[in-house]
């Protein structure tokens, strides 16, 4: 019995060693008591976590802890993890639970149980991202994390004061703007189910959401005022579509729009005085995603319609645009907060990584992923990194890495 737990022992390591170099945590999945409902979750959660996580699961029998790699019965889990998550289901309440810890930290979940399959996915679903939210904010010891795990769409986030910004897809079929408080696991959205969302951001005095939106026929930049909640459309044209929304300051917001079919431009819209103007003027370049960079300048991801070519521009005082990170290899999906560094996305390798640049250099952020990774932001505290990731196979999920 101790030769075949040393054996297994050294097995787990050893697999959770290579892990490592595809940046998989491991995760000890116990269920505590064996029914269809507690097994169909427990299922779930492997398959959905199947992506980040190394799943290693028992099921807590009469002499102890069994487990699929061997007949053996185990006195006590003394098997070392990442996360520990415990399934147990109350008969008297109806309840199913979901507990469990992690570095210096623990977690607890319940819900009324339905024996559905849509309900099991939906509990396996949460679960997972509550373990993400507290460790994002509670364990020190992640490299790279993903936060959400819904089968559809998550993507663009955008991350101030313990609040995520995303949009996402789930269950419903429509993209929508999530906000996702990570110190209480809410998640709430702003309902616009006749129309998607793309490309939140937030003042930094909370009271505008800004986004891209199709809820008035094409492609609009609006602002949601949070207090009001209130819609209102800013980008300047009836018929030419807008995109891409960025939060400069409190009062003054970023955007793209298009010119003619040979060039969109950047525009900026004061929220007081409720008035845009036109920042470049560039043919035969589509110029998305602005950004505040170095103090007061602004940074552009654009593609060059007569090479093919894109890469992160800057905007003179002229109006006239310089390339500042531009190689022969495409950069695209700039994003700063106003300081010396920029996050972007660059095709290395078939690929497309996550960098990190400052002072004319820059450093791959995501190195072990082999999916494409677009869309990255960053914290105020400059903690973590946000992007998301673009699976061969099945919809995007949002990921951090440490910044």
């Amino acid at each position: 019995m101790r030769k075949t737990f040393l054996i297994l022992t050294l097995i787990f390591l050893s697999i959770t060693a290579i892990s490592q170099s595809i940046s998989k945590d491991s995760m000890i999945l116990v269920v505590m008591k064996d029914t269809y409902m507690t097994s169909k979750v427990a299922q779930k959660i492997r398959e959905l976590g199947s992506y980040s996580y190394l799943v290693r699961p028992f099921k807590k029998v009469q002499d102890g802890f069994s487990t699929e790699w061997t007949e053996k019965v185990f006195d006590n889990l003394n098997f070392i993890g990442d996360v520990y998550l415990y399934i147990d289901y109350d008969d008297l309440s109806k309840k199913m639970m979901a507990w469990g810890s992690f570095k210096d930290s623990s977690f607890y979940l319940e819900k009324d149980t339905l024996e559905t399959d849509d309900w099991a996915y939906r509990f396996s679903v949460e679960t997972l991202e509550y373990i993400a939210s507290q460790r994002l904010v509670k364990d020190g010891t992640w490299k790279l994390l993903q936060l959400t795990f819904y089968k559809g769409v998550d993507e663009y986030p955008y991350f101030q004061d313990n609040v995520l910004y995303y949009i996402s897809d789930r269950y419903i079929g429509n993209r929508e703007l999530y906000i996702w408080n990570m110190n209480t696991n809410i998640k709430e959205k702003i309902p616009l189910e006749q129309s998607s969302e793309y490309f939140p951001d937030i003042t930094p005095d909370k009271k505008f959401i800004a986004f891209q939106s199709s809820m008035f026929g094409k492609w609009d930049v609006v602002l949601y005022e949070t207090e009001k909640k209130s819609i209102k459309r800013i980008s300047t044209s009836s018929y030419k579509n807008a995109y891409s929304p960025y939060c400069y300051s409190d009062t003054l917001i970023l955007f793209s729009q298009d010119e003619t079919d040979r060039s969109s431009e950047i525009w900026i819209y004061d929220t007081v005085e409720a008035t845009s103007h036109r920042l470049t003027y560039v043919d035969n370049m589509l110029k998305f995603l602005p950004a505040k960079y170095d103090s007061n300048k602004i940074i552009f991801s654009g593609t060059n319609l007569i090479t093919g070519d894109t890469g992160i521009y800057v905007i003179n005082e002229d109006k006239t645009v310089s390339p500042l990170i531009d190689t022969q290899v495409n950069e695209t999906d700039c994003w700063s907060d106003s300081s010396g560094y920029i996050v972007y996305s660059k095709l290395i390798e078939g690929r497309y990584k996550i960098l990190l640049y400052n002072e004319g250099q820059s450093f791959i952020k995501t190195p072990s992923i082999d999916d494409d990774c677009y869309y990255p932001t960053f914290d105020k505290d400059r903690n973590f990194i946000f992007f998301t990731v673009y699976y061969k196979d099945k919809e995007p999920d949002v990921f951090a890495v440490r910044f």
